[in-house]
């Protein structure tokens, strides 16, 4: 900051490395430096900057998905990643600030940050469900419920998009390949499922008493096939 105060670059990474090391005094000089209105105080920035795609990578895959960015390196996950991607729903991650693909939010384009490490791991654990016997409204309905519950839910069925390299990394839409959505799983499901549905809770218990509460009110047809975990929760220190 001092040797190039004009290296926007520079300062950008020393944001990163400062927030990072918790050592939020830098963090907030950077930031401002660079051009950003932070606000007063001490401690970790609070910057609700909005719903961001940010790209983590776990041993077995990469995968994008929507995060809450509460400042301009940081991110909290609010998808249900699946369990390739080694990362949880509500998982704290440091984040790149460089663009690495884009993708559409309405009728916004957004800019798709690498996650850099996992700086705070979620105690949700990841569940897979298969249901049968419900359309697809009967399952957006079933992850409004996860929602209100503070739980996540997630139609894996419909919302997973297999992508080339240059697709993910560029933009995945108009650029002349064909990607459909919802084939990652392979065959797709038919018009009552099976779905396959990822949701993150703390504890098997909530996970059934939310889906029993769900066929009560709304799918009294539905049959949950199988529920397990497929990637357990991280224990609080």
């Amino acid at each position: 900051m001092q040797c190039e105060p004009d290296n926007q670059g520079a300062i950008w990474n020393l944001g990163i490395a400062a927030t990072a090391l918790g050592d939020w005094a830098t963090a907030r000089r950077a930031w401002r430096q660079y051009g950003i209105g932070i606000p007063d105080g001490e401690g970790p920035v609070d910057l609700f900057i909005g719903l961001t795609p940010i790209r983590v990578h776990g041993d077995e895959a990469s995968e994008v998905v929507w995060a809450d960015r509460i400042d301009p390196a940081r991110a909290i996950l609010r998808s249900v990643p699946t369990p390739a991607s080694g990362h949880r729903f509500g998982d704290l991650v440091l984040h790149d600030g460089a663009a690495n693909g884009y993708r559409m939010r309405g009728e916004r384009e957004v800019p798709v940050f690498d996650a850099l490490e996992l700086i705070a791991p979620s105690d949700y654990a990841t569940y897979e469900a298969s249901i049968e016997h419900a359309t697809q409204e009967d399952i957006d309905a079933l992850i409004q419920r996860f929602d209100a519950a503070k739980a996540g839910a997630e139609n894996w069925s419909t919302s997973m998009q297999m992508l080339c390299k240059a697709c993910s990394e560029g933009r995945p839409y108009g650029e002349g390949h064909d990607h459909p959505p919802g084939d990652a799983f392979g065959e797709a499901p038919g018009t009552l499922g099976p779905w396959r549905v990822g949701m993150a809770v703390r504890n098997e218990a909530d996970a059934h008493r939310i889906v029993g509460e769900w066929r009560a009110a709304t799918a009294p047809k539905a049959t949950l096939r199988e529920l397990r975990c497929v990637l357990p929760a991280t224990p609080r220190a």
